[in-house]
Parts: structure tokens; sequence; C-alpha cells
């Protein structure tokens, strides 16, 4: 057998290892919990193919589908206050009231996470939610081909917003598309103006009409489609909150929109009433302005419907429909949260349907009696329909069928690739080969005696058997891919572990060798069922990352199972209970980390804990010689400790970004006033040192008067000045590479004029980008870093001092690193702590629209969704290129070899992932389900994230000096504290 793996290894190859681990292992949830719902059926299913029924016509020619984006169902619905006469309520929607109360139905149209754009169109028109894995793969155009109601229609007329209406025109001849240039979505102008387009370019078609024949031909077609996408709200949202004068401003302006569309084909058509029409919104929008999560404001939109095919309003009181529904409306919509969030509609009195946003696509296509698109897996909401009982049932029929044809192809695909299948026991049938053939001739039959209750009760009886069995389908290999993944992880811990104690830890006590047949053998299982599992996985012709979730497992535990007969003589010798202790206490740690991530507090109490550590650790002489030092500690722990406290929704606030710049502004004046302190006075760069500092601290001064000026411009609506654009792109870039420049470059000085330096180089863009008491926060995590390093000087001076008093080992000697010891791990886990902090400290990064897109209007206004996300994430990484150079000092100084601290770090990451593997749901609310999600992708990156910073603050402090704090006093240590791992 081979030499062992661990051997070959360095900190940098197992770094590398890890990374490719965990970037390879991310996709997991979505190869285990999201599988993609895309099918390709060859059959469509309606109320036309079905017997008897060719006689039957749509109840309407056309149908006219507008999506106000970014509308909440709130701002749609509710009365507000009338400007002249604050005691009278009006709706911001008047026309829409009117259809409301007079005409049609409404509700609420429930949307799936991510609340965007692309997905929340994809279930309206496609009746399906796209797999949540397909948000990575792009923004605009549909990265999987999937099935909609405009490649059934006669013709579509989508008129709107290029980055919508392309997904669906590209290479679609039935679709005309008319767009606006991608560079009118800029955020600085009044985004009114694309809804009012729309109006306009409609009515204009209309009228090119009367000299266009062919168009005239297509207009006056059977089964057209119209798709008005109203952008305007989403834009105003985003750039001033929906609360605002401006967005419900816009909420007016799509209601004229809609009344102005519906005048001006009522003119065209002659008034023949067989237009339908449908209005809804393809997500909402959180109280600060942003969607993608499951906020429940996000994801409640409007559902209005009215016209050809559509009942009138009906008293609350009364049943909608003659018929029962297909699926019971509680099991598929939640209830209002909370109870009385509906009461300022004062609809009350009128009934109301709430629907799946899936559900648009089955009404949309029967109302112009389309079949049903073939990935649909919506259910028509019968109680909005008016027309006949049978017409009804053949309709829900339909519309089984068609979620039936779904299950039936995918289970046939499964049982083809699967050995051993097991079929869904709910639609296997010993008298047919077809699932569900027994449950489709009962609703036939039913329809040929006029039972037409029980056509709908089968119907819906198919559906719901359909939409289970599809999900067993898409669950069929949890419990094979679930243990895969966590032997992964488990055994990457492991292995970290092994080489942390094999390379950084005390000397293992003589034992007898193993031999090394019982080594080989050991290390040849996990290779040996890797062997296994890629048979099984090119017979069911499995996915390339199977064969990576087997791999990993197989790499890991070969090593950790070859090295066991060492490390249990290791384990025989050490002091169990205090061993397992320590780890107890590092697993309660990490088990408030998990917890945290949804209780923001547990942030603030760890500070108040890492305030007290320094009474617990430190002798009594110790504390008393370093007073001013543990005083400043506790008040930079307070300090830090407020920012989990404050709400994560933050409005803009002039006050606190003018405070937060003059904290920064302080922060480096004292720098300059005290090198000598940061270790300059002997230093030959002295002068270079004070001309770098002295520079970043006025890039301070420009960035936050730009950052002021830029702000009151664009809250007076007057746009982004071109003048403070360009200059704030040149400060954020130039203040950000100036400590890497050769005439400035930083490796020739101490570390703390290093660290100093580095803190304020990021601060410009930190001022740029901040919203409201970021910078504070900024300014008081730094200085908790800071001072982390001089307490860190301190408890290992003492140790030291106990360990020379004792002549215990453990200690670095001159020239020579010193093994790991029980502190470092702390150490480490005090680092984790600190990762989450610089995520938690100003917005809840469970929730990534927490992060207000509006701090990147300072740079930019045209909505590009990628160069605005990165602006957003460099804000987020700042913290934590300073925590990295922190760390990667801290290291140093304690004498350890390089990369160890960050090794332990390593090895208790995936404590965490795996938590939050198991967390993980593809059922309840959206808002869990898009948590969960965000949640173990977190943790996941936290190795591939901590490992980039960590790397940087490698490079950043290479070269170092002394280090703060090393020539301060200390009592006599107690000698306790040098116990070694």
């Amino acid at each position: 057998m081979g030499p062992s793996l661990t051997r070959h290894l360095t900190p940098l190859r197992l770094l590398l290892l890890g990374t490719l681990f965990h970037l390879l292992y991310l996709p997991s949830i979505f190869d285990v919990y999201f599988v993609s719902p895309v099918v390709h059926v060859d059959k469509h299913f309606g109320i036309h193919g079905q017997a008897d029924a060719e006689g039957y016509e749509a109840p309407a020619k056309r149908v006219v589908l507008v999506v106000g984006d970014g509308l909440r169902a709130d701002k749609a619905l509710s009365l507000f206050p009338c400007a002249e006469n604050p005691e009278t309520l009006e709706p911001l929607a008047p026309h829409l009231r009117e259809v409301i109360e007079h005409r049609g139905v409404y509700g609420v149209s429930h949307t799936r996470v991510p609340t965007e754009s692309r997905p929340g169109h994809v279930a309206i028109l496609g009746g399906m939610y796209e797999d949540v894995s397909a948000v990575t793969t792009g923004w605009k155009l549909n990265p999987i081909s999937h099935d909609s109601v405009f490649n059934h229609s006669s013709s579509t007329f989508a008129i709107g917003s290029p980055d919508v209406i392309d997904m669906f025109a590209a290479d679609n001849a039935k679709v005309s598309a008319y767009t606006y240039a991608e560079d009118e979505e800029d955020f600085a102008k009044d985004a009114t103006a694309l809804d009012h387009w729309v109006l306009h370019t409609l009515q204009h078609l209309l009228s090119n009409a009367s000299t266009d024949l062919a168009l005239d031909a297509r207009l006056r077609a059977p089964q057209t489609v119209f798709f008005l996408h109203l952008l305007g709200c989403d834009s105003t949202g985003h750039a001033y909150r929906p609360h605002s004068p401006e967005y419900h401003a816009n909420v007016r302006v799509v209601d004229e929109v809609v009344r102005g569309a519906e005048q001006a084909l009522d003119e065209f058509y002659g008034g023949d009433g067989r237009t339908a029409w449908v209005f809804t919104a393809d997500h909402g929008m959180s109280n600060i302005g942003n969607h993608g999560d499951g906020d429940p404001d996000a994801t409640r939109t409007p559902f209005i419907s009215w016209g050809a095919g559509i009942r009138s309003p009906l008293p609350s009181t009364s049943s909608p429909s003659s018929l029962p529904p297909l699926l019971p409306p509680s099991s598929r919509t939640p209830p209002d949260s909370p109870a009385s969030w509906a009461e300022p509609w004062k609809l009350a009195h009128l009934a109301r349907t709430d629907i799946p946003q899936a559900d648009l696509a089955p009404l949309l296509s029967v109302l112009v009696g389309l079949p049903l698109p073939g990935n649909s897996e919506g259910v028509l909401p019968l109680g909005v329909l008016q027309g006949t009982d049978e017409w009804k049932a053949r309709a829900a029929l339909g519309n089984a069928r068609g979620v039936l044809e779904q299950f039936r192809v995918k289970q046939a695909r499964k049982r083809a690739r699967t050995l051993f299948f097991t079929p869904f026991p709910e639609l296997s049938s010993p008298s047919s080969s077809a699932p569900g053939a027994e449950l489709v001739r009962r609703a036939e039959l039913a329809i040929e005696q006029g039972a037409y209750d029980e056509v709908v009760r089968v119907s819906g009886d198919i559906i719901g058997r359909s939409l289970r069995g599809l999900k067993y389908l898409q669950r069929y290999d949890w419990l094979l891919l679930r243990s895969l993944v966590t032997l992964g992880y488990v055994g990457w811990t492991a292995l970290a572990a092994l080489y942390i104690l094999r390379t950084f830890g005390s000397p293992a006590p003589p034992s007898p060798v193993p031999s090394s047949t019982l080594r080989s053998i050991l290390s040849l299982v996990p290779y040996g069922l890797f062997a296994l599992l890629s048979a099984l996985f090119v017979y069911q012709r499995a996915p390339p990352t199977f064969y990576v979730y087997a791999g990993f497992p197989a790499l890991f535990w070969s090593e950790v199972l070859r090295s066991f007969p060492s490390s249990a003589a290791r384990w025989r010798k050490a002091k169990v209970v205090g061993v397992v202790g320590r780890l107890a206490g590092v697993g309660v740690a990490l088990g408030g980390m998990v917890a945290g991530y949804t209780r923001r507090p547990l942030w603030s109490l760890g500070f108040f804990l890492l305030a007290l550590h320094p009474l617990l650790a430190l002798s009594r002489d110790t504390q008393r010689a370093n007073k001013r030092v543990l005083l400043a500690w506790a008040v930079s722990c307070a300090a830090t400790g407020v920012f989990p406290l404050l709400p994560v929704e933050k409005g803009e606030s002039l006050g606190l970004i003018a405070a937060g710049g003059a904290a920064l502004i302080v922060f480096g004046h004292a720098a300059l006033w005290n090198l000598d302190w940061l270790g300059g006075g002997a230093m030959r760069e002295r002068g270079r040192a004070q001309a770098v500092l002295l520079a970043e601290t006025l890039m301070v001064y420009l960035s936050l008067g730009l950052t002021l000026s830029s702000a009151q411009s664009l809250q007076a609506k007057q746009g982004l000045p071109k003048v403070n654009q360009a200059l704030s792109w040149g400060i954020l870039v130039i203040s950000t590479l100036l400590p890497l420049l050769p005439p400035s470059r930083t490796s020739a000085h101490p570390p703390a004029i290093r660290l100093s330096i580095y803190a304020l180089s990021f601060a410009p863009a930190f001022v740029i980008l901040t919203l409201s008491h970021e910078s504070l926060f900024y300014c008081a995590f730094a200085g908790t870093l800071f001072l982390w390093l001089r307490v860190e000087g301190l408890v290992e001076a003492q140790a030291a001092a106990g360990a020379a008093v004792g002549k215990e080992g453990g200690r670095a000697q001159k020239g020579r690193s010193r093994i790991v010891r029980w502190d470092d791990v702390r150490r480490a886990t005090w680092f984790l702590f600190f990762v989450h902090v610089g995520f938690f400290g100003t917005g809840n990064v469970a929730s990534i629209s927490s992060f207000y897109l509006g701090s990147v209007f300072r740079l930019m206004t045209v909505f590009n969704p990628f160069p605005m996300a990165a602006l957003l994430l460099y804000k987020i990484l700042i913290p934590f290129l300073v925590l990295s150079a922190v760390f990667g000092t801290l290291n140093a100084h304690l004498g350890l070899p390089p990369f160890a601290l960050f090794l332990l770090v390593l090895a208790m990451t995936d404590v965490l992932t795996l938590a939050f593997f198991f967390l993980v749901t593809d059922e309840g609310s959206w808002l869990e389900i898009g948590q969960t999600i965000s949640h173990f992708a977190i943790a996941s990156l936290l190795l591939v994230f901590n490992a980039g910073v960590y790397a940087l603050g490698q490079a950043m402090m290479r070269e170092e000096g002394p280090v703060p704090g090393r020539k301060v006093e200390h009592g006599k240590g107690k000698g306790g504290s040098d116990k070694r791992v």
C-alpha cells in the first residue's frame, strides 16, 4: 500500500483540497432537495381532444395578462388616506377597485422563492416552479427549456421590459416582442415613464392594424394572448421603497395603464365581450425595497381577473361555484399573517380567491381554449370561472390529465434507469400498465353520466396523487444521497483533525506498530464501496455529481481508517474526560452559531461572553498591569455587540452616514498621531507610512463629502451627478489599491501600521456604500479585532510564563514553531464567531435582500444586476479582509506554523454545514424554504470564503515584525494554560 495521504499534504494542498470539496458539494442540496421539475412531454391536454368536447367554444377569444412587476398585494388592494382629506380613504388603483367590486374576482397570488422576475413569470406562464438552482445559471434567459402559454397561442403580443419579454420571445415565432432599451431602466429616472411606454406601444400596435391586414388578422384570431409587463413599481420600489409616495404614485400609473389598455382593446374589438383579463405581479417587495427571499410581502401579489369566462363578484357568504374545488384551498395557500393583514382592503364583504402563482397558467389556457403547458403543475381555480358545470368539469379533467402525464413520463424514465425500482404506490394498478388509467376512466364515465361533482373530485384526486408522485420521484434518491453527503462532510472533518494532530500536535505516544496488511485492508474498504456505487450509477445513468458525492467520502475515509490504529493509541493516552469536555464546549459554541442564524441577539450574547473571557483566563496580576487594555476590550465588545440588536430594515440616514465617516476620520488621525506606539519609532519607512495614512484619511474625507452630496441629489430626484459618480469610482479603486502599489507597498512596515493602513484603505469604499450605521459598525468591528490581538498576546504571554515555570513543552523555541494547544482551538472558534458577526452585524445574511440595493446608487443607477451585486458583495467582504489580516498576524504572533489556526477552523466549519444540510426543507412556507437554502449555502461556502480571505490576509501581512502588545507587562502565570492537543 502506498504512503499516507496526510504525509503528502501541506497546509496549502489541504486548503485546496477542502476548497475543491466544498465547491463540488455545494450543489448537493439541489440534487437532494430541489431536482428540476421539467420533463418534456409529447401529449398536451385541455378540453379540446376529449371525447364529445369538440363543440365547446372557449369563453374568450383573447386573454390579456398584465403583470405589475414588484407590486405588493396590499398596495394594490388597500385603501389609503386621501391627500386632500386624510380622514377619507381611497384606493391607489381606483379602476382595479371598480373591477373587484362590480365585474370580477380578486385575491392573493402566492409566489415561491426565489421571488425574482424570471421564476415568477415562469410560474405564471408555464405553471411550474423553476428549479431553484437555475437562478445561478443566468439572470434573464431561461436556462431550462420548458413549455408556456405562449407556445400554444395563435399569436402573442408581448410589450414591456427586455429583461422579461426576451425570456419568452427568444426562438419563438408566435411571440411578437416590443421592448424599450435596457438603459432606460435607470433608478435615477422616473420609472412611471416605462409603464406609460407600454400603453402607448399597445395603442400604436392597434392603430397600425388599420393599415396592416396581416397584423389585423393576427390580432383578431382566436386564442390570442396579450402580455403587458409594467416594470415601474419594481424600479420605483428599489429606489424609494414601497411605502414611499413615489411607489404609491407608480401604483396609480399602473391602474391608469390598465384602464387605458382596456379602453383601447374594447374600441378595437368593438366591445364584443370576448376579452378576458388577468392582473397580477411576478413578486412583491419587502419594506426596504428588496425581494428574492421568502418575505411575506415579497411572496404576496395581487390577483384580479374579469371579462369573458370570469364570474361576477359574490358576497363573502356565497359559494363561488356549484362544484367543489379540485384541491382544498387551505392546503395550498397560507392564511393571512397577521390575521388582520387584509383589513385595510375593506373588501371583507366580497368572496376572495387566493391561489398559488402556478395556478395562473391553467387559468390563462382554459379561458381561451389552449392546451395546458406541458410542465404545468398548476391547479385550475374553478371558483373564478363562469360557465356550465360540464365545461368546468371537462376543464378540470384536462388539468388532471396534464399533471398525470408528467408523472407517467417521469416515472417511466426513472424506472428505466433504476435498479430494483419501486413504483409510486398510489398510482400503481395491476390491471393497467398506465399509472392512473383507472381514475381517468372513472372521470370519463362520470362525464357521460352527467355527474360533474364526481368528475371534479376524481380529477382533484388524480392531481393530488400525481403531485405527490412527482415529489416521490424527486426524493427517490434521498436516503442514498444524504448518506453520501453526510459521510463526505464528516470525513472531511476527521481528515482535517487527523492532519492537525499529526502535523501540529504533540508527538504520539509509543505504541505497537499495526501491521501493514490491516492498514491496507482498512484503507481499501471505502474504495471498494465507491466501486460498487459507481457501477450502480453507470447503470442508472446518474449525473456526474453523484460520482463526486461518493468519491470524496472514499478518499477521506480511506485515510482516516488507515490511520485509525495510531490515532486510537493517541486517544488511549489522552485524558478522555477533559478532551470530551472541551469538545463539548466547542460544540455548544458552534450550536449557538447555528441558532444565531435565526436569533440575531445571540451574537450580542457572544460579545458579552468574549468581554468576560480575560477575567477568567488571566491572573489578577496580569489584569491589574493591563487594566486599560482590558477596559478598552470590554467597551469595544459592548459597542460591537449593539449592532446585531439593531433592526435589519434601515432607511437612508445622512446623520448616521456622517457619524460613521467622522469615526473613521478620527481613526485615521489617531493612527497618524500614534506612529511611535504602533511601532514606527525605529523604522526607516516612517515617512512613507505617514504619507499613505494621510492619503487614505484624506480619501475618507472626500468619500464622505461625495456620499452626502450624491445622497442629497438622489433624494431630491436630481439624479446622480456625473462628477460625483466619476470621483466616487476613482476613490473606491485608488484607496483599495494604494497599499499594494510599489511606491506605498506596506510589507516593510510593522504589523500594527500595516493593519491600520489596510483598515483605512477600505474605509472610503465602506463610506460610499453605507446606507445607515454600517460605517460605525466597521469602525467598532475593526477596533475589536485590533484589541483581540492585544488580549491574545496577554493570554499567550501568561501561558508561556507558566510553561517556563513548570518546564512543560508546547512553547515556541527560538526559530521553531510550537505545537497546537487547546487555547488555539478556542481562538479558531472565536475566528468563526467574528466571521459570522461580519455578516450579521449590519444585516441578516440569512435574507440576502436585507442588504439594500440603494447603497450602490452613489456609483451606478442603471439597473445591471451583476455589477450591483458585486458592489454589495465587496461591501460585505470588507470586514473580513481586516479580520483575515488580524488572524494571520495572530497566527505568527503565537509562534504557530503558517495556517495552523486556520486549519483548526477548517475542521470546525462543517459542523455548521452538516447541521444546515439536514435543516434544508422543500416544504412549508416560502420564507422557511428560502432561509434554509441561504443558511446551507452560507455555511458551506464559509471554508471557501475563509480560505480566500485568509490567504489574502497572509499575503497582506507577510514579513511581519513586532506585534502590538508584545511588550506589555504581565503577572506571574498560573501555569495551567499550557494544555496541548
